[in-house]
C-alpha cells in the first residue's frame, strides 16, 4: 500500500511489482497489481481498508460469474450446489478478504473461462483476444496462472478443430499477442534492470534456486499435484491426514473420469 501511496502522491511511475519473501525465498510479480488496486486506494484517501473492499467485491462478482459460466453447461440444481459452496468456501472467503496480488486471480480467471465460452460457441477471433489479454493480466497477478493457458490450447484443438488453417493462425496469433501486451512491463525492466527477471526465470527453471517449480522431475510432475490437492483439502475441511488423502485420491480419480467422458 505504500508503495502505491507513492506512485500516486508522487506521480512515480514504476515497472516494477510487489515481491513475496518467505525465509530466503522471494517470488516477484508484476506491476499490475500496483495499478488495479490504485484507484480504490485513492478514493479511500490512501486507506488500506479501500483495496481490501475492492478485493472483497471482486470476490463478491466472482460468485456471479461463477454461476454464470457453470450454467452454460450443467443444469440449474448443480449449478446452484457448486455456486453456494463456492460462496461459503472459508478458503475463497478468506483469500478475497485482504489485497493481495493473487487474490484477484479468481476474478479475472473467470472472465477468461467466460471467454473461452464465447469462442467455443461463436468460434470468434475477438474471443482469443480478450482471452490472451485477461491471461496477461493473471500472469502478472500470479505467474503459475500460466497453466491456464492449458485450457485455451484444448479449446482451440477440440471446438475449433474444423476451422480453416488460416483462421487458426489467426487465433494463434491474437492470442500470443494480447497476452504480451500487458506483460510489456517485464520487457521494458529487465532490458533497464540487467535482465531481473529473465535471470530468475533461468535459475527458477533450471532448478538453481529454493524454486524448484519448473523442474520437469518425475516427482514434481506426479507428486506434487497430489500434495497440493491434499493441502487444499484439508485447509477447507480440517479432516484428519488419513481422510484427507482418501478424499484427495477420490477427487483425482473422479476428475480423470469426467475428462476422459
Amino acid at each position: 500500500m505504500m508503495a502505491i501511496r507513492h506512485m500516486l502522491v508522487n506521480r512515480d511511475i514504476t515497472l516494477f511489482g510487489p515481491f513475496n519473501e518467505i525465509g530466503n525465498k522471494k517470488d516477484f510479480f508484476g506491476v499490475i497489481h500496483y495499478y488495479l488496486m490504485a484507484p480504490a486506494l485513492w478514493l479511500a484517501h490512501y486507506n488500506p481498508v479501500g483495496p481490501a473492499v475492492f478485493t472483497a467485491a471482486l470476490g463478491v462478482i466472482s460468485v456471479g460469474l461463477l454461476y454464470w459460466l457453470l450454467r452454460c453447461n450443467y443444469s440449474t440444481r448443480i449449478t446452484l450446489a457448486v455456486t453456494a459452496l463456492y460462496a461459503v468456501s472459508p478458503l475463497v472467503v478468506y483469500q478475497v478478504s485482504w489485497p493481495w496480488n493473487p487474490n484477484t486471480t479468481p476474478f479475472f480467471a473467470l472472465l477468461f473461462f467466460i471467454c473461452l465460452e464465447m469462442l467455443k460457441q461463436h468460434k470468434r477471433v475477438a474471443w482469443s483476444v480478450l482471452a490472451g489479454f485477461l491471461l496477461g493480466l493473471l500472469f502478472q497477478l500470479h505467474y503459475f496462472t500460466i497453466a491456464l493457458g492449458l485450457a485455451w490450447l484444448l479449446t482451440m484443438f477440440t471446438s475449433l478443430n474444423h476451422q480453416s488453417h488460416r483462421r487458426k493462425i489467426r487465433h494463434w496469433i491474437t492470442f500470443i499477442s494480447a497476452f504480451i501486451l500487458p506483460n510489456l512491463t517485464f520487457v521494458i525492466f529487465d532490458f533497464t534492470h540487467e535482465h531481473f527477471y529473465w535471470n530468475i526465470f533461468k535459475a527458477t527453471l533450471s532448478g538453481g534456486t529454493e524454486q524448484q517449480y519448473l523442474t520437469p522431475t518425475i516427482y514434481s510432475v506426479l507428486v506434487n499435484p497430489l500434495f497440493y490437492t491434499k493441502t487444499v483439502l484439508q485447509g477447507l475441511f480440517e479432516f484428519p491426514t488419513f481422510i484427507t488423502g482418501l478424499l484427495t485420491l477420490s477427487f483425482l480419480l473422479g476428475c480423470s473420469i469426467t475428462s476422459s467422458n
